[in-house]
C-alpha cells in the first residue's frame, strides 16, 4: 500500500509536465547569486521554457544544460549539466540540481551541487530580463 501511495505521488507531482509554474516562469532572467566560500556575488543568466533550458555565469564562463525533473504549482525542480567551463574540462563550475519558484516579479533561484564529496550551495534573485 506504501509504494502505491509513494508512486502516486511522484507521478501526480513530480514527473515533468508543464505547470502553472513552469509556464509563469519561461523567459530570460538575469541576476546575481550567492555561494559559500565567494566572497562576492556573480552573475547568471538563465533562459527557461516548456523543455528545460540553458545557464550562463560571465564570471567564469559556463554554460550549462537544465532539464525539467519534476513541477508543483509553485516550484520547479531541474538538473543542470555543465557543457563548457566545467570541473571536467578545467573549468570551475559544477553539475548540480536547481529549484525554482516565483517571488513576486522575481524568480528565486536556489542551486546544490557536490564536488570531492563536498556540498556547494548557491541562492539569488533573478530579474525577468526584457525582450528588445
Amino acid at each position: 500500500m506504501g509504494c502505491r501511495i509513494l508512486l502516486l505521488f511522484l507521478t501526480v507531482v513530480l514527473l515533468p509536465g508543464r505547470s502553472n509554474a513552469q509556464s509563469s516562469m519561461a523567459g530570460d532572467w538575469s541576476g546575481t547569486v550567492n555561494q559559500a566560500g565567494h566572497t562576492e556575488p556573480y552573475a547568471i543568466t538563465l533562459t527557461f521554457g516548456p523543455n528545460g533550458g540553458q545557464t550562463f555565469y560571465p564570471k567564469f564562463n559556463c554554460t550549462g544544460r537544465l532539464a525539467v525533473v519534476g513541477t508543483t504549482d509553485k516550484y520547479v525542480f531541474l538538473t543542470e549539466t555543465i557543457t563548457s567551463g566545467g570541473i571536467a574540462q578545467g573549468g570551475e563550475c559544477l553539475d548540480g540540481a536547481i529549484t525554482l519558484t516565483l517571488a513576486g516579479t522575481s524568480l528565486a533561484y536556489g542551486w546544490t551541487g557536490t564536488h570531492q564529496n563536498e556540498p556547494y550551495h548557491a541562492y539569488g534573485l533573478l530579474t525577468r530580463t526584457p525582450k528588445s
